[in-house]
């Protein structure tokens, strides 16, 4: 109580003022807060209450000491690990599983010498071998992981394949044309036509795991592979072309997700059931290096470029740890975590695959922020409309903070984040959607996670302009009571009610009808709690709204 008072008694200087009215926010929006336990190597589920999303959340991480089952309470919909312990307790809906050694085909691609495994090269593959040897895998997890196999159907709901192995540049396909691996056929091709062979000849020798898949698992388990999606970048690179050039030109797309037939219409995309663009994390937040604070417009750059070329859902592979590429790798930041969680949901994400997490400590703080989610999980019921006022490319290019919003009826759920500010910053943006706008403080790099109830504010048309109504609140700050003047410019039945700042009716201080001209009321606040609340005078079409501060 004393620090908000303080707070606003020195509202004159702004920045304090800003810090404060910050901190009424995110109280108002937070969860009940507790402290993230990361005390220990293995997560501590039990401080984190039950909690569902709506979307598929995925676990692949050590066995918990205590309960096979916890992170199934808590916000995750699937699992996928090798580790045996789990045997007993997935039922097939809630088992995933990532296919790694595809193209060594545990180690058998390595000891026969297959050129797809040795160069990189699509040609003279043993592709029955690869098939056997891809059943055996396949086999081994269906027969031996999981306890509760159903006699027929689906064993396991998604399967995605990780498939990093050919070239992509014409420079590198190139650098293999006189390879003695390389059939005497294709080494006698020019240039541009080895390449085109090379892509055509890619695409299928990808397609084939998938195939095989769909062959023998079902059509009932959903496919997707990892990583190759149609837009494959890296932090570095992503200022060679413009936002328009990211999302018009073709040549930027890999090729493995089209073909000379069409754009966008290979094999290998069309056996996605979704796509996973892929989230890394090159440098340390505490390096020098400004790039380092851009992970979060990288990481909505990542999900927007593939939008471009892809209406398939997309589920997000996200880490809590810097990439093995990074050199003197440090602890991955909590609100780097937190935010990772939350904002490729906010961006439009169908789910999120975490990979295997280095430091479960750091990974407590992706699942509050997960829990953090999953008290707006209503807003996410097939009826939303995504907010992104700039593409993730303009946070990247200009260092500027991200938000996000999700809209869903007359509310709006409002992400937002400062990657670059410093820890005891607080910065004042502007969120907005059609004529609705609120200005919100972020403390720090803090994720800002609040739903409204969108109040327009504006007046509707130029009758209204002309003659607007009068609406003040003596004294503002208030504690305990103040006068409400109102001018309404013509008589008629007045309105004027009081809203929280998440815009959920308080109460109603006035309900009735009103002459023309200048009326006294009585606003009393011993009742209500300290913090910003919105008042609304209608009168007819018209109205207006202020915002009152209280410090009871």
């Amino acid at each position: 109580m004393r620090k908000i008072f303080t707070c606003l008694f020195l509202a004159f200087i702004l920045n304090f003022q800003q810090q404060c009215f910050a901190q009424i926010f995110q109280s108002s929006c937070n969860p009940a807060p507790f402290v993230v336990d990361t005390v220990g190597a293995n997560i501590n589920w039990t401080q984190f209450p039950d909690f569902t999303l709506p979307f598929t959340i995925i676990y692949h991480g050590k066995v918990p000491d205590d309960s096979l089952l916890h992170m199934l309470h808590k916000g995750f919909s699937h699992v996928a690990t090798s580790d045996l312990a789990y045997k007993d307790t997935l039922f097939p809906d809630q088992r995933a599983y990532t296919w790694t050694g595809i193209v060594n085909a545990d180690s058998w691609g390595s000891n026969t010498g297959q050129p797809w495994w040795l160069i990189k090269s699509p040609w003279n593959n043993d592709v029955a071998g690869y098939r056997n040897k891809w059943m055996n895998r396949l086999n081994n997890i269906k027969n031996n992981w999981y306890k509760y196999n159903p006699p027929s159907g689906k064993w396991i709901d998604i399967i995605i394949a990780d498939l990093e192995w050919s070239l992509h540049l014409p420079s590198g396909i190139l650098s293999i044309k006189n390879d003695s691996l390389v059939p005497p056929y294709y080494q006698s091709l020019p240039n541009a036509v080895f390449v085109a062979e090379y892509r055509k000849a890619m695409v299928d020798l990808y397609a084939e795991p998938l195939r095989l898949a769909e062959d023998s698992i079902g059509l009932q388990t959903i496919l997707s592979s990892y990583a190759e999606t149609p837009i494959r970048r890296t932090w570095t690179g992503i200022d060679d072309y413009t936002w328009a050039q990211w999302t018009s030109d073709s040549t930027l797309v890999d090729f493995l997700m089209h073909d000379s037939t069409g754009f966008m219409s290979s094999e290998f995309y069309e056996k996605h059931d979704f796509i996973c663009p892929s989230i890394y994390n090159f440098y340390n937040v505490t390096s020098p290096n400004p790039i380092a604070r851009k992970y979060l417009g990288y990481n909505m750059f990542m999900m927007e470029a593939n939008m471009a070329w892809s209406g398939k859902g997309q589920l997000v592979y996200c880490w809590t740890n810097y990439h093995p590429a990074t050199s003197n790798q440090e602890p991955y930041a909590p609100w780097q975590a937190e935010a990772t969680a939350i904002f490729p949901l906010m961006n439009g994400a169908i789910g999120l695959y975490h990979w295997v997490p280095t430091r479960y400590d750091v990974y407590e703080y992706y699942i509050y922020g997960l829990y953090r989610l999953s008290q707006y999980a209503g807003m996410f019921d097939g009826n939303q409309v995504y907010v992104r006022p700039e593409p993730g490319y303009a946070s990247f290019m200009n260092m500027t903070p991200v938000w996000r919003g999700l809209v869903n009826g007359n509310n709006i759920l409002i992400a937002a984040q400062n990657p670059f500010a410093a820890a005891g910053d607080t910065t004042v943006i502007t969120v907005a959607y059609n004529n609705w706008s609120q200005d919100i403080a972020l403390i720090g790099n803090e994720t800002f996670l609040c739903q409204f109830q969108m109040i327009i504010t504006e007046v509707a048309d130029h009758q209204q302009a002309t003659n607007a109504i009068h609406l003040t609140v003596q004294p503002n700050p208030a504690e305990g009571e103040a006068q409400v003047q109102i001018e309404n410019p013509e008589a008629g039945n007045v309105s004027l009610q009081l809203f929280n700042m998440m815009g959920a009716y308080v109460s109603t201080l006035y309900s009735g009808h009103l002459e023309k001209g200048m009326h006294h009321l009585n606003l009393y606040t011993a009742t209500l709690d300290a913090g910003i609340y919105l008042l609304k005078m209608q009168i007819g079409e018209m109205e207006r709204v202020i915002r009152v501060v209280l410090v009871n």
